[in-house]
């Protein structure tokens, strides 16, 4: 959630409290179709922040599952080609037995690793005689299939943020013009009670992003550069003659 959509959910709050703080002087404000719409967008910016938060977590960790399950999937892999190349050198699925690079990512790996599973199958005695278990092949595939789900994860959390970013953007925009169409319904109401007025002003108002720091006025210093840089003033003369001064006068 961006900044401004979270000053825009904190308004919404603010003036759901104040109208409900004032239920006799806003009785009719209240049971108005404003006031609901104000709900439904409060409610919401709420729904969309959380999945988009929630979407990006799932991606993160996704992330971090998907290394566990590559290793894990090379791991099933590499007693396959260490076996393939001491025994099926000479057949034609030994192109399909070898290691993927390390730099293999995403459906690639897979796509490797049950293309391995698929040349060793006609060589299943070859395998199970060098000692690999009579399932090392569906070990192979579930390893594989493991690491296709973990991107179909993470992708499902990308696509769940990016609509809840779409659908935040919307409901900010939706809960500013709220907000102006309360504000023309409850000023009226409050008429001249200044104290009430003030208080409502306070909670319909977005704070804005505070800005850089704004240096403050000061006397510059000897130590300034600009200062340094500034042509010695002249000294004034002395108003008071000296001798030299006397004796050409005279």
């Amino acid at each position: 959630m961006k900044y401004e959509q979270g000053r825009v959910l904190e308004a919404l709050h603010a003036v759901q409290v104040f109208l409900d703080t004032h239920p006799e002087a806003l009785d009719e404000v209240n049971k108005s179709g404003a006031r609901k719409n104000l709900d439904d967008v409060a409610a919401e910016l709420q729904t969309h922040a959380v999945r988009q938060d929630g979407g990006r977590r799932k991606a993160i960790g996704e992330t971090a599952h998907q290394r566990e399950l590559r290793l894990a999937l090379r791991f099933a892999m590499r007693p396959i080609v260490e076996v393939g190349s001491a025994k099926l050198r000479e057949t034609p699925q030994f192109a399909a037995l070898r290691m993927p690079s390390y730099r293999m990512r995403g459906m690639a790996i897979v796509a490797a690793a049950h293309a391995m599973a698929d040349a060793a199958t006609p060589n299943t005695a070859v395998f199970n005689e060098a000692g690999l278990p009579a399932d090392f092949i569906e070990k192979l595939r579930r390893a594989a299939d493991a690491v296709s789900a973990s991107y179909d994860t993470r992708r499902d959390g990308q696509t769940a943020r990016m609509g809840a970013t779409r659908g935040l953007k919307e409901a900010e925009r939706r809960g500013r013009q709220a907000l102006r169409i309360l504000d023309t319904l409850v000023v009226p109401v409050l008429g001249r009670d200044d104290a009430l007025i003030a208080a409502w002003r306070a909670a319909r108002r977005i704070q804005a992003k505070p800005g850089p720091a704004q240096e403050t006025n000061r006397a510059p210093s000897d130590g300034d550069p600009a200062v340094k840089l500034l042509p010695a003033a002249p000294e004034a003369e002395s108003a008071v003659p000296t001798a030299e001064d006397k004796r050409n006068a005279a």
